[in-house]
């Protein structure tokens, strides 16, 4: 089975992300990923490609009022501090 996680972007000028995992009961392996997505049609394109007729569970993040000046939820901001020494935040 396919497992597929989409972070659609806040704004056109932003991009979307996609991760597809294939997984079992006791494994799961990485197929593919992308962070440069725009249009919704090249989202089906990506996640259609490897998965072909197989079942798949997907989850879509899709985050539509913020309500702050910043843009930004309070859970993006406190993963910035945490993992900013790694250079890894939340996009």
């Amino acid at each position: 089975m396919f497992f597929i996680g989409i972070d659609l972007a806040w704004s056109e000028k932003n991009r979307s992300g996609v991760a597809v995992i294939e997984g079992q009961k006791d494994t799961a392996r990485f197929i593919c990923g992308a962070s440069d997505i725009q249009k919704n049609s090249d989202i089906l394109d990506f996640i259609l490609t490897p998965i072909k007729d197989n079942p798949a569970l997907i989850a879509i993040d899709a985050s539509l009022i913020v309500n702050n000046e910043t843009g930004e939820r309070r859970a993006e901001t406190q993963l910035k501090k945490m993992f900013a020494a790694y250079h890894i935040e939340a996009v």
